[in-house]
């Protein structure tokens, strides 16, 4: 998923099947710290605790990306096979290192509900930089068979806005019959978040103007 076929900007759920959690949008907004991977866009997360919103029942530090309803449909479990990632911190101490843990979850019949499966954590040094940073790649080991993942970002201990890009993922099962099941399930229309759609800036969080809003998305 490389999210150059959407425009920058609020971001619209869901995008290629997936769903995702309150705090992302497409960059780059007015002004963003690295530089896509591939294409002319990547995603911001701005964990909601940063801006004192809702994080819709996750925890506010938290991103999600998953199937949404669609959790329990053996047809839409997939496979997480990495992304590329960046975070940034205005410390002086050098080499900064960002942690980075992802869980994966499945979704379990018996409990009717998601259960953690898998997870794994990725050290990324920090940019300090106000522009042109690279994103680092970050290969996922393990994370199959899944219906969501999390992802968490901590610079000493505190958490932190985040880029990425490239998220590489696949569907769990590809014969004839998982195929005509996802053909058959029709996507959902598009949507945001309630609320403002936070973006970072070298001063501080600032709100997306709802003119960046594509009003055709929501039809």
């Amino acid at each position: 998923l490389q999210f150059d076929d959407v425009p920058s900007g609020p971001f619209f759920n869901p995008y290629h099947r997936f769903w995702f959690s309150k705090g992302f949008l497409v960059g780059p907004p007015p002004l963003m710290p690295f530089v896509p991977s591939s294409g002319g866009h990547l995603l911001e997360f701005v964990p909601p605790v940063l801006s004192n919103s809702s994080a819709n029942g996750i925890s506010g530090d938290t991103a999600q990306i998953g199937m949404g309803k669609l959790a329990s449909s053996p047809c839409f479990q997939f496979e997480f096979l990495g992304m590329n990632l960046g975070c940034y911190s205005d410390s002086a101490v050098p080499n900064q290192l960002c942690v980075f843990t992802f869980t994966g979850y499945r979704w379990d019949a018996s409990q009717a509900k998601e259960t953690e499966a898998v997870s794994q954590e990725a050290w990324v040094n920090a940019c300090n930089k106000s522009s042109d940073c690279p994103l680092t790649s970050f290969s996922a080991l393990g994370f199959t068979g899944l219906s969501s993942i999390l992802v968490t970002l901590h610079i000493s201990g505190r958490p932190q806005v985040w880029w990425a890009d490239d998220l590489r993922v696949g569907w769990t099962k590809n014969d004839c019959a998982t195929a005509s099941c996802r053909r058959q399930t029709q996507p959902e229309a598009s949507q945001l978040h309630a609320g403002p759609t936070w973006f970072w800036t070298p001063s501080g969080l600032r709100i997306l103007s709802s003119s960046r809003i594509n009003p055709h998305l929501l039809g």
